[in-house]
């Protein structure tokens, strides 16, 4: 229901921005004197200043690059709402399978990070004991976290302290807004460290 009234915001969102776009941009209309040419007329005593609508070289460039900077705002305003919205998104999903993997015997502390249909796993033991992750163990996590979140094809579990530190940075980053992108390659290192045949 979230998501969904996410995307409905986020379209409503953006339909105002294009409706005020196209409508508050447009050029006010001149009145048709008497004394002026019509569109469409060239005014041939002039030095060739004058284009077919009125408007000066000037006034033509000086639109040209405040539509420029326009869009270009605009595309990075809506590449920050994505970015924060799939983040919103790919965290809440995060935080749900770590809530779950916490009610799961033994395990004291989860924490996930999903990059595409990949969630990045991990765990800490009650009391540290982190030798007792077993490969059943491992079965169990991967299992939940398959339930929990039914896009998720691939898991990668690790018990391993440092590596459930960097991990949870990670987490806290995308949490505060940080793009995903800015973590792929310390993703990619942390996947390598964990299944070095990847």
């Amino acid at each position: 229901m979230k998501k969904y009234l996410k995307i409905v915001s986020l379209l409503t969102l953006l339909f105002i921005v294009f409706t005020l776009l196209f409508v508050g941009c447009r050029p006010a209309e001149r009145p048709n004197l008497p004394n002026e040419e019509q569109p469409g007329e060239v005014d041939r005593g002039n030095d060739g200043d004058i284009d077919d609508d009125g408007d000066t070289d000037l006034d033509n460039d000086m639109n040209n690059d405040m539509d420029e900077d326009l869009d270009r705002d605009m595309d990075r305003n809506m590449n920050r709402d994505i970015n924060r919205d799939m983040n919103d998104d790919l965290s809440m999903r995060a935080e749900n399978i770590a809530d779950s993997l916490v009610d799961i015997p033994g395990i004291d502390d989860a924490t996930v990070v999903i990059s595409e249909n990949t969630a990045l796993v991990g765990v800490q033991y009650v009391n540290g004991r982190n030798n007792g992750f077993t490969a059943t163990m491992n079965e169990r996590v991967e299992d939940t976290v398959r339930r929990v979140d039914r896009r998720i094809n691939n898991v990668v579990v690790t018990a391993d302290p440092n590596l459930f530190e960097q991990i949870d940075d990670i987490a806290t980053g995308i949490n505060r807004g940080r793009p995903m992108t800015g973590f792929t390659q310390e993703i990619q290192d942390i996947l390598r460290r964990i299944q070095p045949t990847r």
